[in-house]
């Protein structure tokens, strides 16, 4: 009405309104009436906002990878994005003049890929399908520090990259190779296991073997023990024969004087003195015996001999009887 209209903007908005080439006022989330024909209104977008890339770079052994991520940013100087494009809205407030408000996520974007073309260059392909986080650190600090980045009032609030992926064929053959790998490893982890399985094996065995060498050393030890102990029951049994024998020489001994002193003692005397000694305490049938001995050898001198028939009998009754 009369040339006014009614603005109204949320606070995610920054708002800078211009007059005669003056800022009259400024601030986010305004609402405010206006004169359309001297008022020039721009308005920059401050809320964050997310730019997904996804672009292709080579790497230092010149194998192409494609990059997939996103990064966040927002306006944090108004008036400097302002400076260097435009945001100034249309008279009815329903768009922009221009299509600068649309080039800004494209310039962070392409800031992205000249970060990360740089960064690629510096790495092998294996190392660089796997630096994802790393990646993502290192552009989020040289961003912050981009010169373009930082005339346009941007604050970079993070950077996340979702995927380093290599063509497919390239892919193919890093799946071979990584595939021999593991299988290597795990002929290599079999064999480990089998060779801690021989060796749990030797060392069993050395065990047993030790053991059985101190069993045995134990079982000398114990026979020679018993053959000393044996040694010693030889000695003993030894030195008592010994004893026994000079023991027994010692009574022959004692036995061949005393009959060398009984056969000096008869040296003297006839033979009828010993034959009548001898008799004393003879047995009556042993001196009927001696007698019949003695007649019988002096037969030629005797005439008639009258044995009785009690004398026989006598004689032949056993003794005891």
């Amino acid at each position: 009405m009369f040339g006014f209209r009614y603005y109204k903007y949320s606070p995610s908005e920054h708002v800078l309104v211009h007059r005669n080439g003056r800022v009259v006022r400024e601030g986010k989330g305004l609402s405010f009436y206006a004169f359309v024909r001297t008022t020039l209104i721009v308005v920059v977008p401050v809320g964050s906002a997310d730019v997904p890339f996804m672009f292709d770079q080579t790497t230092a052994d010149f194998q192409t990878v494609s990059i997939q991520g996103r990064v966040t940013y927002r306006v944090a100087d108004a008036k400097r994005a302002a400076e260097q494009l435009d945001f100034t809205r249309r008279a009815d407030g329903r768009g922009s003049i221009t299509d600068d408000p649309q080039r800004l996520p494209q310039r962070v974007a392409e800031a992205v890929q000249s970060l990360s073309r740089s960064a690629m260059a510096m790495l092998p392909l294996q190392e660089a399908v796997t630096s994802g986080d790393v990646l993502a650190a290192k552009i989020l600090e040289q961003l912050r520090k981009d010169d373009e980045i930082v005339l346009m009032g941007l604050s970079i609030l993070g950077v996340a990259i979702l995927a380093v992926k290599p063509m497919k064929e390239t892919a193919r053959a890093l799946e071979a190779k990584t595939r021999e790998e593991i299988m290597r490893q795990a002929d290599e982890a079999g064999f480990a296991r089998r060779n801690a399985s021989i060796e749990q094996e030797r060392i069993i065995r050395d065990t047993e073997l030790e053991a059985q060498r101190a069993a045995m050393r134990k079982e000398m030890e114990i026979g020679g023990e018993r053959l000393a102990l044996q040694t010693r029951e030889e000695e003993k049994r030894t030195e008592l024969v010994a004893l026994e024998t000079s023991n027994a020489k010692a009574t022959a001994d004692g036995k061949a004087y005393e009959l060398s002193a009984v056969m000096q003692a008869l040296e003297g005397i006839d033979a009828e003195r010993l034959r009548a000694l001898s008799m004393v305490g003879m047995k009556p049938d042993a001196l009927i015996a001696a007698a019949f001995t003695e007649l019988a050898g002096n037969a030629g001198r005797i005439g008639t001999l009258n044995v009785t028939p009690d004398l026989l009998a006598h004689l032949t009754k056993p003794t005891g009887k």
